[in-house]
């Protein structure tokens, strides 16, 4: 389960890098990389914030890989499943941290407990690890409360909508890990000395040394991109001119929707179907969006489904009618997050039902800390509409957020939707049919599509193209000068 997209898209807002050639008095290659923080420290396991999980991929490497799907890295293959999915059975490889040390699965279990103390261990798939048992110097076996459909790409892996590294944290120390890049040396409190390291199973870098520093201006990045004194900046200021000085790459990082509670009133296709034309949906996105880029564009709809979706979103105000007869005598909860662009496209939402349609509307206004732990009103049930953001990247996704085998308390599907036709799509492996079934059902009224840009300065080569929902420092190794 994804967050919603303003906070989806601090992570984006955390990184801006910037690699700037130059060349250190030994003749090795350094690349300058400034960021621009949400916290103040590169190790994520003691400063959760979004986007220092990103730094630590430079650093540091997880138990999976990614290769369109996740691959083996610190472990020695992807690991044997067994008791319905709620065991994962791992050994890992031989490996060297940093230091010298061996990699073991002492430290695998002492990884895990660093991250289940803290902010992240409320989040999947650590939040459903009932333990790790040891079953040897290399290898333990993970035990889940309940099955989790993406968790080996997750669990030390580089997808997610936050990207956990395998590292060793200290409260005093520098962290240490076994990735492409050391970090050697904090030179004061914002920046970081990293020297590249052999034997990562990533592989050797291209360059032999990072030189990272902490902005905290993105226009003081963009300037030093179009300067020529940074070669890559994440991310650009959303209203940056386009420049010669350097190339823009886009990637996204999920798809926003309006939800509903299907245990409600909204549990009727007719009722979804009247509301979708009583709402201005294409003013509605612009509320939520900030009118950065048009709805249908702004969105992958899989299987062809743009005519269909575009006029079942069609605004018609016939429908006002029948949209207060059948929600007549119901209070519409409306879960919204305050301070943020959720609070402004659910206002609209209560605006129209109150002020066109005559309904009763009750906000329910949830802190973002809140907004999935076990007294939220999404897992108590207790809404009617909701924005949430999702990562439709592959089946997997669309099982954990929308199978009726996953519906809360059992996983993330917090609509409490459960349709036969969309389980087959599912089962058969067929993703277009599933988003199909998604949208012809208008199981969710879609708003956005979250993304950043990345400027990648001309003297930059073999920077791969973004992925959905992996670290762009997870492709470090590829990085070089032309």
């Amino acid at each position: 389960m994804s967050v919603a997209e303003d906070f989806r898209v601090r992570r984006s807002d955390f990184l801006a890098t910037a690699l700037a050639a130059a060349t250190v008095p030994s003749g090795r290659s350094m690349l300058r990389l400034d960021a621009f923080p949400a916290g103040h420290d590169i190790d994520p396991y003691r400063d959760p914030e979004y986007g220092v999980d990103e730094i630590a991929w430079l650093y540091a490497d997880g138990l999976v890989g990614w290769e369109n799907g996740p691959v083996p890295l610190l472990a020695e293959a992807l690991p044997e499943v067994a008791d319905g999915g709620r065991r994962y059975r791992y050994r890992l490889r031989k490996a060297r941290w940093h230091d010298g040390e061996n990699l073991s699965s002492r430290d695998v279990l002492a990884a895990f407990g660093a991250i289940r103390e803290g902010f992240w261990g409320t989040f999947e798939p650590y939040r459903s690890v009932r333990e790790i048992v040891r079953t040897g110097d290399r290898s333990f076996d993970v035990v889940l409360q309940r099955p989790y459909a993406g968790f080996v790409r997750s669990f030390f892996g580089p997808y997610g909508s936050f990207a956990l590294p395998l590292l060793r944290s200290a409260t005093a120390s520098l962290p240490v890990g076994t990735g492409p890049f050391a970090v050697r040396d904090r030179h004061d409190i914002s920046s970081w000395r990293l020297e590249s390291f052999a034997d990562s199973p990533r592989g050797r870098a291209r360059v032999d040394r990072i030189e990272l520093r902490y902005l905290y201006s993105r226009q003081t990045e963009l300037i030093g991109l179009e300067a020529g004194e940074c070669d890559i900046a994440l991310p650009l200021p959303g209203d940056f001119q386009a420049s010669p000085s350097f190339r823009r790459l886009r990637r996204t990082t999920g798809t926003t929707v309006m939800m509903f509670n299907f245990d409600g009133p909204f549990g009727d296709y007719r009722v979804r179907r009247a509301l979708a034309k009583v709402l201005d949906v294409a003013t509605l996105q612009r509320r939520y969006d900030r009118g950065r880029t048009s709805l249908l564009a702004s969105l992958r709809l899989d299987g062809g489904n743009d005519a269909r979706l575009a006029s079942a979103l069609a605004h018609d105000s016939k429908f006002v009618e029948e949209l207060r007869r059948r929600l007549g005598g119901h209070e519409i909860r409306i879960m919204t997050l305050p301070g943020t662009s959720v609070d402004s496209a659910m206002e609209f939402v209560r605006q129209t039902l109150v002020n066109d349609v005559g309904l009763s509307v009750q906000m329910i206004a949830t802190p973002y800390g809140e907004l999935f732990g076990p007294m939220s009103p999404l897992r108590r049930g207790e809404f009617d509409l909701a924005v949430n953001s999702y990562a439709y990247a592959d089946d997997a996704d669309l099982a954990a957020d929308w199978s009726c085998a996953f519906r809360v308390p059992n996983g993330g599907n917090f609509a409490r939707w459960c349709d036969p036709a969309f389980e087959r799509s599912i089962a058969s492996g067929n993703r277009g049919a599933a988003f199909r079934r998604l949208y012809d059902r208008l199981a969710a009224i879609p708003l956005s599509r979250a993304y950043e840009d990345i400027g990648v300065g001309r003297r930059v080569c073999d920077v791969p193209a973004p992925t959905t929902l992996v670290p762009m420092t997870y492709t470090c190794t590829a990085w070089r000068f032309c």
